[in-house]
């Protein structure tokens, strides 16, 4: 799922590598014991300098599981920057998957 997760400031840098035959999903948990909110974005990478933006949360409010698809590339580097947490100025990642460990849909 992931290799190494650091967290500078509001910044979370995880290095992983995806399958890119399909979308690539990666999925995190915000932490979710109050009612707080948070913001951010997450940017792509192959060689931990040319970052390319895959989802911009920075206009919502976002708590608990939040699910991030975006098109097929390489991908080496997942960094996720928080923007906003309305409690305090810390941003609270719990879980990351990369790729997304996903139920199967049973309807389909």
């Amino acid at each position: 799922i992931h290799n190494r997760i650091l967290q500078v400031n509001k910044i979370l840098y995880c290095s992983v590598v995806v399958n890119l035959i399909n979308d690539v999903f990666c999925r995190m948990l915000l932490w979710d014991c109050d009612d707080r909110k948070y913001s951010f974005y997450l940017e792509v990478s192959t060689d931990n300098h040319d970052w390319t933006r895959v989802a911009d949360k920075t206009n919502e409010s976002c708590r608990s599981w939040q699910l991030m698809v975006f098109d097929p590339q390489p991908v080496t580097f997942i960094k996720i920057v928080g923007t906003k947490n309305s409690a305090n100025e810390v941003f609270h990642c719990v879980h990351i998957e990369a790729p997304a460990q996903l139920p199967v849909d049973e309807s389909t």
